[in-house]
């Protein structure tokens, strides 16, 4: 089988594929529990090497020269940082007020308010979108999430009366 139609395959059953591997990784996760907590170190290593191995392909395709374009595209720009940074973190706080333990409605905030990462130029590429723009919007992301983060997190504790020092 060529690589062209192995690539073609998982293209197509992308999420299928995406899916087995998370049920997997919880069933192994549970099944070496032990094993997995005295090689930890390993797993981290693991862990990074795949991410470069997921990340790359897509960063091979990224065109330098059409960064500065795809930074101009002011109305997508505009959709997602809004997105990111205001509709995201607001349902992420709204649900949180559901949950029943504080500290976890704190956690779930915080796992919700942190914008993709990287990695999510990696699903841009296989789903065929715009490299330049997803990458340009993750490095602004970064940056925005730098005073983002703690402001929501410290607006959400004190909303809910938690101390977070």
């Amino acid at each position: 089988m060529s690589l062209k139609k192995v690539s073609a395959h998982v293209n197509k059953h992308f999420l299928e594929y995406t899916l087995l591997s998370l049920l997997a990784g919880f069933l192994l996760g549970v099944a070496f529990q032990a094993w997995i907590s005295k090689n930890t170190t390993l797993i981290k290593n693991l862990i990074m090497a795949f991410a470069i191995l997921t990340i790359y392909p897509s960063m091979i395709q990224l065109k330098g020269e059409e960064l500065g374009k795809a930074a101009k595209k002011g109305k997508e720009m505009l959709i997602s940082l809004v997105f990111v940074f205001v509709v995201a973190p607001l349902i992420a706080i709204l649900f949180a007020y559901l949950l029943p333990d504080p500290q976890v409605a704190l956690g779930y905030v915080a796992s919700n308010i942190v914008p993709a990462s990287s990695a999510s130029i990696s699903y841009v590429f296989l789903a065929e979108g715009d490299i330049e723009l997803a990458t340009v919007l993750a490095v602004i992301s970064l940056l925005g999430s730098l005073v983002a983060i703690p402001g929501y997190l410290s607006a959400y504790a004190s909303a809910t009366s938690l101390n977070l020092r």
